[in-house]
C-alpha cells in the first residue's frame, strides 16, 4: 500500500487539531515553557522514530529483494491463478518450465495437455470448494514442443470479502521420477512374468513370512497363492528340520553367518499333502533395514533326477559288479597308454588295481612282447609301409574301432614279484608269467562336432590253461607212445636182462671175492637191475592201473621211508629234521605209491645237497614237516620237503615234471622220477607244488585230502 502525500497528512493533522485545540493565550508562561519542552522532546522522539522507520524500510526492501530472488529463481514454478484458471502471477522458473516469457503468460491458461484437462479442472474446483491444500499429478505441454510431468501443490486464498477467488500453486517437474516409476513398473512386470513363468519354484519371504509365490511353487507344494501368502515359511519345512532351520535363522540374524546362503544345496520339503519331496535350493538375501531381511529361494524338484540318479547308480553298480565279477582283466588306458581303470581280476597278476593306476600298460607286458605290440615302437618301424586288412598290426593300446579293432592279440604278461621266490605247480606254468589274449578298441567322444580320442578299453583273457592243455595233449601223445613202446619192449628187454642178472649172480657166487671177475659180476648185476627198474618205471608211467588205496598215517609213512634211506643219508652226512604234529589227521591214498613218491623226493634232496656240499656241513639239511591246510574250502594235509641244496634255475622250473627231463648226468637219473611223482599225486586227488630259489633251496609241497572222520554212534 502506498503512503499518503505530505500535504494531505498536514491538512488532516490541522483538521484534527481544530477539534481539540488548546487556547495558548490562556496558558501561563510556565505551561508554555513546559509545553515547548514536551514538543522538543516529542520532536526528538519523532526524529528517532523516523530513523528507525528508515532502517526498517531498508530491511524490508532487502527482504523484498531476497524474496524476489527466491521467488523468481526457485527450483519450482509458482503460479497465482483466478477462479477461471487464468494466470495472474508466476515466477521466472514457472515461465521457463512452460517455455514462454513471463509477461506473455499473464491472463493465459496453464498449458495442461488435452488428456489431463478434466483432471486439472476438477482439481481447481476442489481447491476453491475446500480451501485446503491439495495435490495433483498431470502433464503440461511446453511451448515449442514437448511436455513434462508435473506435481501441483495448491491452496485457495480469500479476497477482502472472504471469498476464495485465487489459487496459489507450486509446480514441480517430476518427469524423472515418473520415468523411473514407469521403468520400475516395466521392470516389476518383467520380474513378475519371469517369476510366474519360471520352471523352478520361487518363494520370497520377509521376516519368515511368505510374500512371493509363483505357479511352479503352486505345482510343487500344492498350495495356491491365496492359501500361502502371509503364512510362515516353516510350513514348507519337514518337522525334523524345523529346529535346525530356526537355529540357522537366529545365527544369521546375530552374526550374518549361514551354511547355505549363496550356495546350492540338496534338502527336502513338505507339500500340502504332507509328502516329503527331495529339493535343490538356492538361497539369497537382501537387507531391508537393520532388523529386516528379504529372502529369495529358488527351489527345484529333483525327484525325477533322484530317480534317474538312483537308476543310474543301480545300473552302474550292476555294471561294476559284472565287470568286477568277470574272470578276465578289464582295463582302460588313456591316449598315452597309461592305466586309468582295472577290475579286480588284475589280482591274478599279484597287483591291486590301485598299484597300476597311472602306470603304463607295458609295466605288465613281458619285455619280449613290448616292442612287438606297442603302438609307438611298432608304428615307427612301419611308418614307410602299407598294410592290408590281413597285415594290420595288433596293439594293446589300440585306437581303431569296429572291424579294425584288435582281436585275439596273444602276448605274455608278467606277474608282480615280491621276492626272488619262484613257484611251480606241476601241470601249470610259472606264476610269474601268463599267456594272454587281448581284445581292444579305441574310445571316441564327440566334442564340438569333432571326434576326440580318449584312450583304449580292452579285455585280457588268460589262455595259460588253454596253452597248457595243448601241451598236455602233446604230452599225452608222448606218454601214449611211451606206453606202446614200453608195452612192446618191456617183455623183450626184461627177459634178457633177468638172464644177464642171473648169470652175473652165478659168476659172483662161483668166483672168489678177491677176484676181479667177482667185482665185474656185481657191477653187471647192478646195471642190470637199473635197466630192470627203468623198464618197470616206464610201465608205471604209461599204465592206468587201479590204486589200492587205504588209510595212511603220514608220520608212519615218513618214518618208514627215512628208514629205507637211513644208511645213505648217514653216509652223506645229511641232517634230517622232521616236524609232524601229533594231531595231523590220516589221509586216504595208495600207501605203496606214496612211499615211492617220498623215496623219490628224499633221493632228489640227497642229490641236491651232495652237489652243493661235498662233505659235512651244518647247512646240509633236509627238513620234512606236515601241517593242516584248507584249499577251496576242503581240509588237506600238506607234506613239505625242503632242502638247502643247489635249487632249480628259473629257466627250467617249468619243465622239471616233463618225462625224461633231468638236470642230472645220464648215470645219475632218467628224468621220469618227478613225472611219476606228479602222476601219483594227481591219481590220489592231491596237488604238488614246487618252489625254488636257485643256489639256495628247493621246497616240494604235497597236498592230500584229509581222511573224513567217521562219527561213532
Amino acid at each position: 500500500m502506498q503512503g499518503k502525500p505530505y500535504t494531505d497528512l498536514r491538512k488532516e493533522a490541522e483538521f484534527r487539531l481544530k477539534s481539540d485545540t488548546i487556547d495558548i493565550k490562556k496558558l501561563s508562561d510556565e505551561d508554555v515553557r513546559s509545553l515547548a519542552h514536551e514538543l522538543q522532546i516529542h520532536q526528538i522522539e519523532l526524529e528517532m522514530q523516523n530513523e528507525e522507520l528508515h532502517k526498517a524500510q531498508l530491511q524490508v526492501e532487502g527482504l523484498l529483494r531476497k524474496y524476489s530472488d527466491l521467488y523468481n529463481f526457485a527450483p519450482v514454478g509458482y503460479f497465482t491463478t483466478n477462479e477461471k484458471g487464468l494466470i495472474l502471477e508466476t515466477n521466472l522458473r514457472g515461465a521457463s518450465m512452460l517455455g514462454i516469457e513471463r509477461s506473455l503468460l499473464i491472463k493465459k491458461y496453464l498449458t495442461v495437455v488435452k488428456e489431463d484437462q478434466d483432471i486439472y479442472y476438477l482439481y481447481r474446483k476442489k481447491c476453491l470448494e475446500t480451501g485446503n491444500r491439495e495435490w495433483c499429478e498431470l502433464r503440461i505441454d511446453i511451448h515449442g514442443g514437448g511436455q513434462f510431468y508435473a506435481l501441483l501443490e495448491s491452496i485457495a486464498v480469500q479476497d477482502a470479502d472472504g471469498n476464495f477467488g485465487r489459487i496459489r500453486t507450486i509446480v514441480t517437474d517430476i518427469t524423472e521420477r515418473k520415468l523411473a516409476e514407469e521403468e520400475l513398473a516395466r521392470s516389476e512386470t518383467k520380474y513378475s512374468n519371469l517369476i510366474e513363468t519360471a520352471q523352478d519354484a520361487i518363494v520370497c519371504d520377509l521376516d519368515q513370512v511368505i510374500t512371493v509365490w509363483n505357479k511352479s511353487a503352486e505345482r510343487l507344494f500344492g498350495y495356491s497363492k491365496e492359501e500361502i501368502i502371509g503364512r510362515p515359511v516353516s510350513i514348507l519345512i519337514p518337522e525334523k528340520y524345523k529346529k535346525e532351520h530356526r537355529e540357522g535363522i537366529e545365527r544369521f540374524l546375530k552374526t550374518g553367518e549361514s551354511r547355505i546362503m549363496g550356495k546350492t544345496v540338496e534338502l527336502t520339503g513338505m507339500t500340502k499333502e504332507g509328502i516329503e519331496v527331495p529339493l535343490e535350493l538356492s538361497l539369497t538375501h537382501q537387507k531391508i533395514d537393520n532388523r529386516q531381511y528379504f529372502f529369495t529361494a529358488i527351489v527345484r524338484d529333483i525327484t525325477g533326477r533322484k530317480e534317474v540318479m538312483s537308476a543310474l547308480k543301480q545300473s552302474e553298480e550292476q555294471y561294476r559288479t559284472l565287470v568286477q565279477a568277470m574272470p578276465d582283466i578289464i582295463y582302460k588306458v588313456d591316449e598315452n597308454g597309461f592305466f586309468v581303470f582295472l577290475n579286480d581280476s588284475v589280482r591274478t597278476l599279484g597287483y591291486e588295481p590301485g598299484d597300476l593306476i597311472g602306470k603304463h600298460f607295458s609295466t605288465i607286458v613281458h619285455p619280449d612282447n613290448v616292442k612287438s605290440f606297442s603302438r609307438i615302437m611298432l608304428l615307427n618301424e612301419r611308418s614307410d609301409k602299407k598294410s592290408g586288412d590281413e597285415d594290420v598290426p595288433k596293439l594293446f593300446d589300440e585306437r581303431r574301432t569296429r572291424e579294425r579293432m584288435t582281436h585275439s592279440l596273444k602276448l605274455r604278461l608278467v606277474a608282480k614279484s615280491n621276492d626272488l621266490l619262484k613257484t611251480h605247480v606241476p601241470g601249470k606254468s610259472s606264476s610269474t608269467t601268463l599267456f594272454c589274449e587281448i581284445t581292444a578298441t579305441g574310445i571316441y567322444f564327440d566334442v564340438d562336432k569333432n571326434r576326440e580320442f580318449h584312450g583304449t578299453v580292452g579285455i585280457i583273457s588268460d589262455i595259460t590253461d588253454k596253452i597248457e592243455l595243448q601241451q598236455e595233449v602233446v604230452r599225452a601223445g608222448q606218454l601214449a607212445l611211451i606206453g606202446e613202446m614200453a608195452a612192446g619192449l618191456a617183455h623183450e628187454i626184461n627177459n634178457p636182462v633177468y638172464g644177464i642178472i642171473n648169470y652175473a649172480q652165478l659168476i659172483v657166487d662161483e668166483s672168489d671175492k678177491d677176484n676181479r671177475i667177482h667185482e665185474f659180476g656185481k657191477l653187471i648185476m647192478e646195471e642190470g637191475s637199473r635197466i630192470a627198474d627203468m623198464t618197470r618205471n616206464l610201465l608205471t608211467l604209461s599204465r592206468d592201473k587201479t590204486n589200492e588205496k587205504g588209510t595212511i598215517q603220514i608220520d608212519e609213512l615218513i618214518t618208514s621211508s627215512l628208514k629205507l634211506s637211513e644208511t645213505q643219508l648217514k653216509k652223506d652226512e645229511i641232517i634230517i629234521k622232521v616236524n609232524i604234529p601229533e594231531d595231523i589227521p590220516a589221509v586216504f591214498a595208495d600207501p605203496r605209491e606214496m612211499k615211492q613218491v617220498f623215496l623219490n623226493l628224499i633221493h632228489n634232496a640227497r642229490y641236491a645237497l651232495n652237489e652243493k656240499y661235498s662233505g659235512k656241513d651244518k647247512e646240509k639239511i633236509l627238513e620234512i614237516s606236515c601241517k593242516k591246510a584248507s584249499i577251496d574250502g576242503c581240509r588237506y594235509i600238506q607234506i613239505i620237503f625242503r632242502d638247502r641244496g643247489v635249487g632249480i634255475p628259473e629257466s627250467i622250473i617249468n619243465n622239471i615234471t616233463s618225462p625224461f627231463f633231468t638236470t642230472k648226468p645220464p648215470s645219475k637219473g632218467t628224468g621220469i622220477g618227478l613225472s611219476i611223482c606228479n602222476s601219483i599225486i594227481n591219481n590220489n586227488n592231491g596237488k604238488m607244488v614246487i618252489e625254488s630259489d636257485s643256489g639256495i633251496f628247493t621246497k616240494v609241497i604235497i597236498s592230500l585230502p584229509a581222511k573224513k572222520v567217521e562219527m561213532k554212534e
